[in-house]
């Protein structure tokens, strides 16, 4: 397909989207719109007329809050929907933005660079401490600092710079190996609290299905629940494993963690008790 896709991420100042719109209508393109579900009496027939040549899908709303998750999963929202009709390109944008080319101009230029990705990178060495932070650390409760509730607002810019200030005290980070490519050093501090977090997880809603199934009078439930304690059993193994290799980098500031054999040798006891469970 040769036509190309606008998404649109809308939270605010309708006049600009209106223009923003006009700007877009072509043939060329088909418009896939996100109108965030704080936004109220959003006139969605008087938007369909706006648009004269392209036709504009809308997505399923959610609350987008600014830095969170939320912004990812309504940019994968816009993605799921129009993917389904493989454009040749896929624009992402914001709703109070405004082209600086005309749509003609922008769809010619991807057209004959068909093929062709654009991608823009910065040097971490040219950003501050506080833009390094921002993927040095996990930034938790973020979602919240702008809540419309003041108690749970304040609460959580609280627990926000305090969890993030504990991160940076404990120096908790990833210690790369050092005969790697040098844009790969750069990952130096990256964060792996990340497997502890799914471990935990996976305990807490492994032992509650468990719980639940094996007090359910329903007996394929309760083989369920015996077939999935060595699934998760194994998993947590596993994790474990991959703790103590990250705990010896941390702590010891050794780029090799666990030695290969011994790595190996724990995976393989893992897996042997599973294997032998199943048979």
């Amino acid at each position: 397909m040769n036509k190309q896709a606008f998404l649109i991420m809308y939270h605010n100042d309708y006049y600009i989207l209106e223009r923003l719109l006009k700007q877009i209508d072509s043939k060329n393109f088909d418009i896939y719109l996100h109108v965030d579900k704080k936004v109220k009496n959003f006139d969605f027939e008087y938007t369909k007329k706006i648009l004269k040549k392209s036709k504009i899908y809308f997505v399923k709303r959610i609350n987008v809050k600014w830095s969170a998750y939320s912004q990812i999963k309504c940019e994968l929202i816009l993605l799921n929907e129009a993917t389904k009709k493989h454009y040749s390109y896929y624009h992402l944008i914001s709703g109070v933005d405004l082209l600086l080319k005309s749509s003609d101009d922008i769809y010619q230029f991807f057209k004959k660079n068909k093929g062709k990705e654009f991608v823009a990178y910065q040097n971490i060495d040219n950003v501050t401490e506080d833009q390094k932070d921002r993927i040095k650390y996990y930034h938790i409760f973020n979602g919240n600092r702008r809540h419309k509730n003041k108690i749970i607002r304040e609460l959580s810019i609280k627990i926000y710079y305090k969890l993030l200030s504990i991160q940076k005290k404990l120096k908790i980070g990833q210690i790369e190996r050092d005969d790697g490519p040098q844009s790969h050093l750069k990952k130096q501090g990256t964060p792996t609290m990340g497997g502890i977090i799914m471990m935990i997880t996976l305990l807490v809603i492994g032992a509650f299905i468990c719980i639940s199934y094996f007090k359910s009078e329903n007996i394929e439930e309760q083989k369920i629940a015996k077939n999935l304690i060595p699934l998760i059993l194994a998993s947590v193994g596993f994790g474990v494993v991959g703790l103590v290799d990250d705990l010896k980098k941390l702590i010891g500031k050794n780029t090799d963690g666990l030695k290969p054999a011994y790595k190996m040798l724990g995976l393989l006891i893992i897996s042997v008790g599973f294997c032998l469970y199943l048979s």
